[in-house]
């Protein structure tokens, strides 16, 4: 099981994926995840890119049937990974399902705690804000040595490498409607284009739910209280304020350096009730244990150093 992949995951999902601001609201979403290798042969002979930013355009912009029949033989199928969350109140739950097995989240707000299940390992991973703040400081601290360790030159070259990523990630955003119609995943949507230096997200939203955007603040809120969120930290809701980001496209590099397009869809909004055993913690009584979440970091550590 990859454990980095897995704590990207429900990264993003703290970073303020979805919230409600009425103790009555009841909803379950349906979000699928995955990534398509890009495919150069789809690029005319006679097309030249001038800049990242054209590239990314040309292949955000192509067809997904055009992407997925260009694929290479030895890719075999698109792994996606699906998610449900579960939102009844003040209560928030997430189910992450993929090929590598079934991760659950569960919010407890009144105590200030999150859970993360894992139901293969039948390990339950209690989650505070303090204890947040400590892997993130130790996390740190392990980065400072080992830029400690490096040549004066490496290491400027790093910082400065570091410096710029930053700068640029703090730039605004330039959000412009293509003036593109569609139907995508059975929603009404309007594309739109978020630019900025060397960056660009293809975004299709939909304002068929106004409820559910009028209601993306309280939980957002107890959420980032508990484990805040990076300042620089893309937030698509935010990029089409007002409307629902059904689907949303980045032309990125995957862990092996190959030119992807990730993406991130909401395949469906349902206005029910969730099962109230969505929002259950496991406990030794059904076999399962529990830890903290420098515990676990480091058992994560030790599994990846195998």
């Amino acid at each position: 099981m990859n454990y980095s992949k897995i704590w990207l995951i429900f990264g993003f999902i703290f970073g303020g994926l979805f919230a409600v601001n009425n103790l009555n609201a009841q909803y379950i979403i349906y979000q699928v995840e995955y990534k398509i290798p890009v495919n150069y042969d789809l690029v005319p002979e006679e097309k030249e890119f001038s800049s990242p930013i054209e590239e990314a355009r040309f292949f955000l912009q192509l067809p997904q049937n055009k992407l997925e029949a260009a694929l290479p033989a030895e890719e075999g199928h698109i792994q996606k990974e699906k998610t449900v969350i579960y939102i009844d109140g003040d209560n928030l739950a997430v189910e992450s399902q993929s090929e590598e097995g079934n991760i659950s989240m569960v919010s407890n707000f009144n105590e200030k705690k999150f859970y993360l299940i894992y139901w293969p390992m039948k390990k339950v991973v209690v989650m505070t804000r303090e204890d947040f703040e400590k892997t993130q400081q130790q996390a740190q601290n392990i980065a400072d040595k080992m830029l400690e360790g490096l040549s004066p030159e490496m290491r400027q070259k790093i910082e400065a490498e570091m410096a710029k990523e930053k700068a640029t990630q703090a730039r605004p955003w330039k959000v412009n409607a293509t003036g593109v119609k569609g139907q995508k995943y059975g929603f009404d949507c309007e594309q739109y284009l978020a630019e900025r230096p060397d960056e660009l997200i293809l975004i299709w939203a939909t304002d068929q739910y106004p409820e559910v955007v009028e209601k993306a603040r309280t939980i957002s809120e107890k959420l980032d209280a508990v484990f805040p969120e990076d300042e620089l930290e893309t937030d698509e809701w935010e990029l089409v304020a007002g409307k629902v980001p059904v689907e949303v496209r980045r032309f990125e590099t995957d862990e092996m350096g190959n030119p992807v397009i990730s993406v991130l869809a909401i395949e469906r909004i349902e206005k029910a009730q969730p099962p109230k055993e969505k929002f259950a913690v496991p406990g030794a009584d059904q076999g399962f244990t529990h830890t903290t979440l420098q515990e676990f970091m480091q058992e994560m550590m030790r599994f990846e150093e195998r």
